[in-house]
């Protein structure tokens, strides 16, 4: 299996996408290593998919998390990737398997208040589109003056 876990120093990072770095520990290959996190640096919505993907790209098969938003949650579970929860100030080289409870729905996980609040970019763009395509009556008089038609108003 090979893991991901999210770190602050020695310590399992309070919040997912907020770790500093992330552990891979494949212990079949009995090897591990550090993985910046591009949700940090990128930030937004872009770094949090990105970080999906260094995941896919490392094979990951298991997360361990204190704290994610549901909406990240979502995604790893939409890529069979199990999610296990440590308890509060777990040092990261002394957690034990057994310590930790596995996450099986989104009761787990906060509300993501930021996508709420902002929205990813491509649903901003998504937002514009979407406005009413109602011309107002003010522009729509001038276009009947424009084109030469009446109303059915004016006719009666």
């Amino acid at each position: 299996m090979i893991y991901a876990v999210p770190c602050n120093n020695a310590t399992i990072a309070g919040h997912y996408s907020k770790a500093n770095q992330f552990l891979i520990v494949d212990d079949n290959k009995t090897q591990s290593f550090f993985i910046d996190n591009p949700a940090v640096s990128v930030g937004g919505c872009q770094g949090k998919k990105q970080l999906v993907e260094q995941l896919i790209k490392h094979h990951v098969d298991t997360v361990v998390i204190r704290n994610i938003g549901e909406r990240l949650l979502t995604k790893l579970f939409n890529h069979n990737i199990s999610v296990y929860k440590a308890s509060r100030n777990s040092e990261l080289m002394s957690v034990h398997p057994s310590q930790l409870e596995i996450v099986t729905d989104l009761s787990a996980a906060r509300p993501s208040i930021n996508h709420k609040k902002k929205g990813c970019h491509s649903e901003k763009t998504r937002d514009v589109n979407s406005h009413s395509k109602k011309l107002s009556p003010q522009t729509i008089k001038s276009l009947r003056q424009v084109l030469g038609l009446h109303s059915q108003e004016s006719e009666q």
